[in-house]
């Protein structure tokens, strides 16, 4: 983080450095275009959705039965604060019982009530997930780019083992074993009908950057009368 410019920077992970510095947003932003011709197969997607569905219908009866336990208590609970307080009206019960009891009900509702609170924000973010990961299916680039950073992470981890950069570009996508796999079972494809991969760049001795997909071919035996490419 560079204080002066307000602004962050990659730089080499050499423990004696290298001099070269990335901005931050840039570098992650050639990242995130690595999503945008990535999509997965319509068999893929429905095998998710379907597994999906089965997760959370799990879930979802165990949040009911859990829901259903913590009623029963609560009104448990209630019922015998109701018969406490008709017995203290009736002067069969004397009134350090009577405020024993009012305690402990007190004390039992308060914990039942966070329960609940806790079990319908787990509830919640089940739902939320199934959005992420439904939404991540259809639009891996859009969920990527709409994602919070430890999200975002998880996602590349998902596809990738690394990058690899020279110069403020990134000359070679180290693929994740998953990732491969999933290609290899056409999980994954390229939105690109032309590209089999990701382009990847190549850096020469010379220090020239070239696409590796219509790279500068020599048509000149004779370098010295060969004009370099620009």
């Amino acid at each position: 983080w560079h204080l002066n410019k307000s602004r962050a920077y990659y730089h080499c992970k050499n423990r004696l450095g290298c001099g070269k510095y990335v901005e931050k947003s840039k570098l992650e932003d050639l990242v995130a275009e690595k999503f945008k011709n990535l999509e997965f197969g319509t068999e893929f997607i429905n095998l998710v959705i379907n597994k999906v569905k089965e997760i959370f219908e799990e879930r979802n009866n165990d949040y009911s039965q859990k829901h259903r336990s913590i009623l029963n208590q609560q009104n448990a609970w209630e019922a015998k604060l109701r018969v406490a307080e008709e017995r203290l009206l009736d002067q069969t019960i004397q009134n350090e019982d009577y405020l024993r009891i009012k305690k402990e009900g007190k004390e039992a509702v308060e914990k039942l009530n966070k329960q609940s609170g806790s079990l319908k924000n787990t509830k919640g973010a089940n739902i939320d997930i199934v959005s992420e990961i439904l939404h991540f299916t259809k639009d891996i680039y859009n969920t990527y780019r709409g994602s919070e950073e430890k999200l975002q992470k998880q996602f590349l981890n998902l596809f990738f083992d690394g990058f690899e950069v020279k110069d403020g570009i990134i000359i070679k996508d180290r693929y994740s074993p998953l990732f491969k796999e999933l290609i290899g079972l056409n999980a994954v494809i390229y939105k690109t009908a032309n590209s089999e991969k990701p382009l990847e760049i190549k850096v020469d001795s010379k220090g020239i950057i070239r696409p590796q997909m219509g790279a500068h071919r020599e048509l000149n035996p004779n370098r010295r009368f060969h004009k370099p490419p620009c």
